[in-house]
């Protein structure tokens, strides 16, 4: 079974934060692990990343992946809206990601 959707916004965050140099070495390995599996079709084993990155990373609490900042990269952009960017990528690929749990449970 496909899954593109999670497969498309895993690449999309994981390039906006590798261009933007976002620190968080072992939540950046967990994305990559799980845009590896995605792209293998392994989607069990993509949600076992998701759940490691969400136990061990996670969003939203203090020290969380999401309170690292991003760097500014192009003339056109700016520090809110980097930030707010990457937000909104975390979020969609926080919600996309957890479809996959709720298959596998």
């Amino acid at each position: 079974m496909s899954h593109i959707d999670q497969e498309r916004i895993t690449r999309a965050l994981l390039k906006f934060l590798e261009e933007h140099e976002h620190g968080h070495d072992k939540g950046m390995e967990l994305i990559r692990s799980c845009l590896s599996n995605l792209e293998n079709d392994s989607a069990d084993e993509a949600a076992k990343d998701y759940k490691k990155f969400m136990s061990s990373c996670g969003l939203g609490r203090m020290g969380a992946f999401d309170d690292n900042f991003c760097s500014t990269v192009y003339d056109h952009e700016t520090d809110e809206y980097v930030n707010e960017l990457r937000k909104c990528l975390l979020s969609m690929w926080s919600i996309k990601m957890s479809l996959l749990l709720n298959k596998n449970s």
